[in-house]
Order: C-alpha cells, then structure tokens, then sequence
C-alpha cells in the first residue's frame, strides 16, 4: 500500500530542490552579463586610448612645424639686426608674429600635458576593470564548482531516498498481507520508520547547507556590487 504522505513529501521535495537550482543559476547568469558588460567598456576605453595616441601624435607634428618657424623667424631676426634703422617697423612685425608662435608652442604643450594626464586617468581605470573583470570571472567559476558539488549531493540522496522508500513500500505491502501477524511484524516497522525519520533529519540538514551556500552567494554579490560601485 502507498503512503500518501510520503508521496506529497517527494513532491514538495522535487519542486523545492529545482526552486533553489533555478535560482543558483540565474545568480550565475547576471554574473556572466556584468563580465560581458566590462569586456565592452574595455573595449571602448581602448579605442578612446588610441584616438588620445593619435591627437597627441598631430600636436608634436603641429609643435615641430611651429618650432622650424620660430627658427627661421629667429633666424630672420638675426639677419635684420644689422638694419633696424631701416627695418625697425618689419623687425617689430616679426618680433609680433615670433610671440604669437611661441604662445601657440606654449598652448601646444599644455595641451600635450593634458592629453598626457588624460592616457594615465584612463590606463588606470583600465587597471581597475580587469582586476573587476578577474574577481567576478574567480567568483562565477567558484559558483559553478558549488552548483556542481551540489547537484552530485543531491543526486546521490535522491537516489538513497528512492531506495529507502521501495523497501519502505515492500515491507509496508507484507504487513498489510500479514495482519494477522502485527506484533511479529510491528519491531520490524518501527525499525523502518525510525530510519525514514533519520532520512529525514538528513534531508533537513541538506536543505539547510544549500541555503547556507546561497546566502554566502548573495553576500559575495553583494559585495562585488559595491566593488563595481567604488571602482566606477
């Protein structure tokens, strides 16, 4: 004969243990999405590198040209020296256009500098984005390895409980077809029964480990969370 309720505990067993599965793994696949995320600010952070690398290539181009003309300028100056009596207004005109090009070389500099400080901001969070990048990769490939040990667990005393309870059902058939025998029998059933009870103390005693290893997942996303947090 079937015990109902030993039936209906199988039940909300099964629909317990796939609830908390499915929950792991969900964990596991917002993880992956934030790893995804980094990767394309990686990305894009690279090509702001490269576009920086460029416009600072243009500006020592631009610094270079500047600086043959304050050359020749210079150059020029020397040359009038001789005839400022006669040159005064021209010399005074290039003596104008030599500080202009060197104010420019200045603002060029200034602007070197800047890109410059702008390279080290920038490699820096690039830095700080792998080293996230690297904790979230350690903490899903850790999740994973939990999931697994847990599912071989669970499997292993599914398949414990599956065995217990056809020799529960066996032994509960013969009783039924020996009623006439209880008393010889009742030790016998009190023994079983003793066992499911351990069973089910064990089973207790997964449910609670499992929902130990999920808070310790929620804590550490948490903290992940709040390192993403600081580190932006």
């Amino acid at each position: 004969m079937v015990d109902l309720k030993q039936m209906n505990g199988e039940k909300h067993y099964n629909r317990y243990f796939t609830s908390e599965t499915n929950t792991t793994e969900d964990s596991i696949i917002v993880s992956l999405s934030s790893l995804a995320e980094q990767k394309r600010e990686k990305q894009q952070t690279e090509r702001e590198i490269h576009t920086l690398t460029r416009d600072i290539e243009k500006q020592r181009l631009t610094l270079d040209e500047k600086q043959r003309e304050k050359d020749a300028l210079d150059a020029d100056v020397n040359e009038e020296k001789s005839e400022l009596s006669a040159k005064q207004a021209q010399q005074l005109a290039r003596d104008a256009q030599l500080h202009t090009v060197e104010d420019q070389l200045v603002a060029n500099r200034q602007a070197i500098r800047t890109i410059e400080r702008k390279m080290h901001d920038t490699e820096q969070k690039i830095c700080r984005q792998n080293a996230l990048l690297q904790e979230i990769k350690c903490f899903c490939d850790h999740a994973k390895a939990q999931l697994n040990n847990t599912q071989l667990e669970l499997n292993r005393f599914t398949q414990q409980l599956e065995d217990k309870t056809n020799i529960y059902d066996k032994k509960k058939e013969i009783a039924d077809n020996l009623i006439t025998q209880y008393e010889k029998h009742r030790t016998s059933q009190l023994a079983v029964d003793q066992e499911l009870s351990q069973l089910s103390s064990t089973l207790q005693s997964y449910r609670a480990k499992i929902a130990g290893t999920q808070r310790n997942m929620h804590t550490t996303n948490q903290y992940v969370e709040a390192r993403k947090t600081i580190v932006d």
